[in-house]
């Protein structure tokens, strides 16, 4: 629990801190105020070129999802994403050719998939996981507690060295 001068409500989860004082990029490292400005405006030149890849109509019809590299805005393949008895899944061609190569080559292996979740569920409680207290990866009664995705929106899929998932492996055929 937060304390000495924050705001915190705690049925909607509002968090008010001073940024004059501590300023912390994604990856809870202090940043120094005079770099604050440039890191905005880096967030902002990448949202432009996402923004851009968006735009882009995908020449093939039954693939209609753009597939970057490393999650950069850069689309090198189109893909469907659809989700079956075993899971999620991908179908897809590769247009690059250095990108067809690395994955011939075994240097790029996986697959990950960018979704916004609409609806989640606690596997503790079973309601919506912004509505309980439960924490993921906390142990409940001998039950780990986890952030189940019921609904999602895709996004973007991307060709990734190493996926987080190990089962999210690249099948291609040439």
């Amino acid at each position: 629990m937060l304390e000495s001068g924050k705001n915190v409500k705690k049925e909607n989860i509002i968090i008010n801190i001073d940024r004059s004082t501590n300023n912390f990029n994604y990856y809870g490292e202090k940043v120094l105020k005079n770099t604050e400005n440039k890191l905005l405006e880096e967030r902002l030149q990448l949202k432009k070129k996402y923004e851009k890849c968006f735009k882009v109509i995908s020449p093939f019809q039954k693939y209609p999802i753009p597939i970057f590299l490393n999650h950069k805005p850069k689309i090198v393949g189109w893909c469907l994403i659809y989700e079956d008895e075993k899971g999620l899944g991908t179908e897809g061609i590769v247009t690059n050719k250095k990108v067809k190569r690395r994955i011939s080559q075994g240097r790029l292996k996986g697959f990950s998939i960018t979704g916004i979740a609409k609806i989640t569920q606690c596997s503790i409680c079973n309601s919506k996981f912004t509505e309980c207290n439960h924490i993921p990866g906390k142990v409940y009664n001998n039950k780990e507690c986890v952030n189940k995705v019921i609904e999602a929106d895709f996004v973007e899929a991307s060709i990734v060295k190493e996926p987080v998932n190990p089962q999210c492996l690249i099948n291609m055929e040439l």
